[in-house]
């Protein structure tokens, strides 16, 4: 017999759950916690900062991250990502990797510069003069190491997600709060910004690192590539999760597949990559058939890799292929994925240990 009760078109059977009214005497105890006020997050921001960095290093540091939270907070509605204060950590923890990374990162980003200063002359003329991108000392309260670091690590943790006239519009908005930390920024034009700059200079000696891969594939890079395998380096080095969504072609896959071949560890053809970790991935198929206990296995299983492992040496890394296509599974795969990202752990039951934390990479076309 036809079930009376539908929603819709659709009878309440054949849906997951019903949701029914809360029932009178439970109202009491209902509470709508909402979302932090600016002014709170402001100070959750400065514990979080003077906790690691102390009071002088902290200002600044602190300015930059309010400043990036607030301006994700006001563009909600029209932006693809929110503000989180998981963020701020990611945020922290990709500071430090640049900060300490400084000595070997710095020499192969001004080579690239060098590069891109020698086109621009070649297109203006040899009588023009370029504007280096640089901190003036005598106007600057915060070491060149400290704010290229921070700049790097605001590009990746919060430009990535952003549409190429957003992250103008963010860096501008960021370095706007910073000038009394930082004092004026040169830059190489006037349109540009310090934290964008950075992020093509690290970009582009990255890509020069792995050219001996792409030229025995007879690849050339390209912008995609570039910012792909970047972000895809950084984030698996600090095991921070990264969905990586986009058309087909423009060059996801590529960029796994390069930096599996460079991310070796002490055993890579690159100096830069003989400092990171080795990278061991573990792919998984996604598809409407995925189940949740599939990916927790495959978690487990990198997890498994890393358990006698130094994990300052070794990182494993769960990549989710196609992960969109998940989204139909009718057991509702991705749900797994909530602890799984936080901690490592699949449930609240199990205990937080260290090697359970494992990177990851999401793959989909949308």
């Amino acid at each position: 017999m036809e079930q009376a009760e539908r929603f819709g078109d659709v009878p309440l059977r054949q849906l997951v759950y019903r949701v029914n009214a809360m029932p009178p005497s439970l109202c009491l105890y209902a509470w709508d916690f909402g979302q932090l006020s600016s002014e709170v997050e402001a100070t959750y921001v400065q514990q979080i900062v003077r906790r690691r960095y102390g009071c002088q290093d902290g200002a600044a540091i602190s300015t930059a991250l309010v400043a990036s939270q607030s301006w994700v907070r006001e563009r909600a509605e029209s932006l693809p990502r929110l503000a989180s204060l998981r963020d701020i950590e990611r945020t922290l923890d990709a500071l430090d990797w640049f900060f300490a990374q400084w000595a070997i990162l710095k020499p192969l980003m001004d080579r690239v510069r060098a590069q891109d200063d020698v086109h621009v002359e070649a297109a203006c003329g040899a009588g023009s003069e370029t504007q280096a991108s640089s901190v003036p000392e005598e106007q600057s309260f915060i070491s060149e190491q400290l704010w290229f670091a921070l700049a790097l690590a605001l590009g990746l943790c919060y430009c990535g997600a952003l549409k190429e006239q957003e992250r103008l519009a963010f860096c501008c908005a960021v370095e706007a709060s910073m000038t009394k930390h930082t004092g004026s920024l040169a830059t190489l034009q006037p349109a540009d910004s310090f934290i964008l700059q950075q992020m093509h200079l690290c970009q582009e000696a990255l890509v020069a690192e792995v050219s001996p891969i792409l030229e025995a594939q007879q690849l050339a890079p390209n912008h995609a590539l570039s910012e792909n395998l970047w972000a895809i380096t950084i984030c698996a080095e600090l095991r921070i999760p990264l969905f990586m969504i986009g058309k087909p072609g423009s060059s996801k896959s590529l960029a796994r597949a390069v930096l599996a071949e460079a991310m070796q560890g002490l055993g890579s053809f690159s100096k830069l990559f003989r400092k990171l970790k080795r990278a061991q991935l573990v792919s998984y198929q996604c598809s409407p058939l995925s189940t949740a206990e599939g990916i927790v296995q495959t978690f487990r299983q990198c997890a498994g890799f890393q358990q006698d492992k130094d994990l300052q040496t070794f990182v494993s890394v769960v990549v989710l292929d196609e992960v969109g296509l998940a989204e139909d599974s009718p057991t509702m795969a991705l749900k797994a994925l909530h602890g799984l990202l936080e901690d490592g752990r699949a449930s609240a039951t199990e205990e937080p240990l260290p090697h359970k934390k494992v990177g990851f990479l999401g793959i989909s076309n949308w």
